[in-house]
């Protein structure tokens, strides 16, 4: 399972740098963020959970959204022992809640909070569950759960010194 889970998010990854663009400019060059439709099929990789975080990211803090895989003890797969700072602490907050979710059965699968997509309103806010028409519960609570760690990231000091952390200290 781990193994499929780190498939998954290298996956994502890859996609999320291999793909255009994110943002959109306007007629009155406002960007925003390109949004995908939430009940396209899954196999779209802008439409993924993990990517979806990352574009989350990308729109709400503007950092690349790789700077924060292995930064501090939690921010990345995984995670134990104490975070080293407040940005470590929204990704331990962050893993809490996926694993609320994932623990809620609202998710048809374990995996499904790293693939299931979901559809934004702007940068951070959420379609209600209502919006869906399969799995409504479950698409709302993961962007939501994005959409509060993205919100601390913005209130939070990103030390580059906890880039790529060593787990052993954690």
């Amino acid at each position: 399972m781990k193994r499929l889970v780190s498939f998954l998010h290298c996956f994502a990854i890859f996609q999320m740098t291999m793909a255009a663009s994110p943002l959109v400019q306007d007629k009155e060059g406002i960007l925003a963020l390109k949004v995908e439709s939430a009940d396209s099929p899954i196999t779209s990789p802008n439409s993924r959970s993990i990517l979806g975080f990352g574009l989350m990211i990308l729109c709400g803090v503007n950092r690349n959204p790789l700077d924060y895989n292995g930064y501090g003890c939690y921010c990345g797969l995984g995670g134990e022992g104490t975070p080293v700072d407040d940005v470590d602490g929204c990704c331990q907050i962050h893993d809490a809640c996926y694993n609320a979710v994932q623990d809620s059965g609202s998710c048809p699968f374990d995996v499904a909070i790293y693939v299931m997509p979901y559809s934004r309103r702007g940068c951070l806010g959420c379609e209600p569950a209502s919006y869906y028409w399969f799995y409504g519960k479950c698409r709302n609570a993961l962007c939501e759960c994005d959409s509060e760690a993205v919100q601390c990231f913005k209130s939070a000091t990103f030390n580059d010194a906890y880039k790529d952390h060593p787990q052993e200290k954690c």
